[in-house]
């Protein structure tokens, strides 16, 4: 019997390298979209779905629960688990003391949390890496990482729903705003996703919480989080909800107060994420590609007095009443659809098919002083591999049409 692999991105090629590295050839691949899998590795035919053919299917994070080959699995009652890349790293030490895990997950400004935590672990002088959802398969570290050393994993939602053999040391959840609905089904499922990261902590253990919605938390569940509200004012990039996460974990591990504050003193900016990437005499430019639901993109535009909005991607099912587009907010450019069933008011909206069509927008529409940021609101399946090739795909176009003093 052979493996599937459901999924051909970071996550599918990093199963794959860990199979082979396991010495375990007898495999094959299924992705919808990928150009990459050898002829002989892929699999397209569900009648071949069977017990006798496959033992596991390992399935990429974003693949959804309705995609034909669950659903084939489910409808037959067959015997197939459905495993990730994170019940293969846990099942890697079962003979082998394990590294001590943190777990992250939150709506908005996990990789920001993730990476400010490993800083100031790296500068008490123990050894710590990032992993999961921030962009490194967490299979990468698998060989590489010792039971004295920290590993902090990115969790999405979509790992949440997953897991399986999940095991932490410490566990956070930054926010919960509305997210992934289509994904999900509706905002209770994705809720409650969020909040299944305390079930893999042990019995005595809480989840530190930074900020979630009143009421959110079950009553009979209050004394598993630890609901942190010392943050008063967002520093150098890093958001109140991040600072009441990283106090509460720090202070789990007994670091001192220096290491938080020398981390909090540098300016973190991160790749995607309200990055400042360009400015003339007339405009600045942001590449906010990193914002994939509306909660980002308010926050994002607080930060903006007037200027050109460009918004992308799939909208996800979230409501629109998430999304605020203050009024400095001149001009709305849409790169593809959906144009979103919003009150504009007088607002400029346009439509484009290619960021080679913005430019022209742009001499149009702006005036000095302007910023024109790309938050777009959606994730970027339909026209890019991720958001690091779309905020790239901007940064490229504005780059070469205008001239920068930065």
């Amino acid at each position: 019997m052979k493996v599937l692999i459901l999924g051909y991105g970071s996550t599918g090629k990093s199963i794959e390298d860990y199979l082979l590295s396991q010495n375990i050839s007898s495999y094959a691949i299924w992705d919808d979209y990928s150009n990459e899998v050898s002829p002989h590795k892929t699999e397209n035919n569900l009648d071949n779905i069977n017990t006798e053919s496959y033992k596991v299917v390992y399935i990429s994070p974003g693949i959804a629960p309705d995609h034909p080959v669950i659903s084939h699995i489910d409808k037959n009652k067959l015997d197939i688990p459905i495993e990730t890349d994170l019940d293969m790293f846990f099942t890697s030490f079962i003979d082998t003391p394990m590294p001590k895990i943190i777990g992250i997950t939150g709506t908005n400004g996990k990789s920001t949390c993730v990476e400010v935590l490993k800083e100031i672990i790296l500068s008490t002088g123990v050894k710590a890496e990032a992993c999961g959802n921030v962009g490194r398969p967490i299979l990468e570290c698998s060989p590489k990482i010792s039971e004295n050393e920290y590993l902090i994993i990115e969790l999405s939602s979509f790992q949440l729903h997953y897991a399986n053999s999940l095991r932490l040391d410490i566990a956070a959840i930054l926010n919960i705003t509305e997210d992934h609905i289509d994904w999900h089904g509706n905002r209770e499922n994705y809720q409650e996703a969020k909040l299944s990261i305390s079930q893999y902590l042990g019995n005595d253990s809480r989840t530190i919480v930074g900020s979630v919605p009143a009421g959110l938390i079950p009553e009979k569940n209050k004394n598993k989080y630890l609901v942190i509200d010392n943050a008063k004012e967002e520093i150098n990039n890093i958001s109140e909800d991040i600072q009441n996460v990283i106090f509460g974990i720090c202070e789990e591990l007994n670091i001192d107060r220096k290491y938080i504050n020398n981390a909090l003193d540098k300016v973190w900016v991160n790749k995607h994420r309200f990055e400042l990437f360009g400015k003339n005499d007339k405009l600045t430019f942001v590449n906010d590609s990193k914002a994939t639901n509306f909660s980002s993109v308010t926050k994002g535009l607080t930060k903006v007095d007037r200027g050109l909005l460009v918004m992308h991607g799939d909208f996800k099912g979230v409501d629109e009443s998430f999304l605020e587009i203050h009024e400095g907010i001149h001009t709305v450019v849409f790169y593809g659809d959906p144009i979103l069933d919003y009150n504009f008011g007088d607002k400029k909206i346009y439509s484009i098919n290619s960021f080679k069509e913005l430019p022209s927008i742009i001499d149009s529409e702006c005036v000095e002083g302007d910023t024109v940021i790309l938050s777009p609101g959606g994730s970027s399946f339909e026209h890019f591999k991720d958001y690091q090739e779309r905020g790239l795909g901007f940064m490229k176009i504005i780059n070469e049409n205008y001239l920068m003093e930065i």
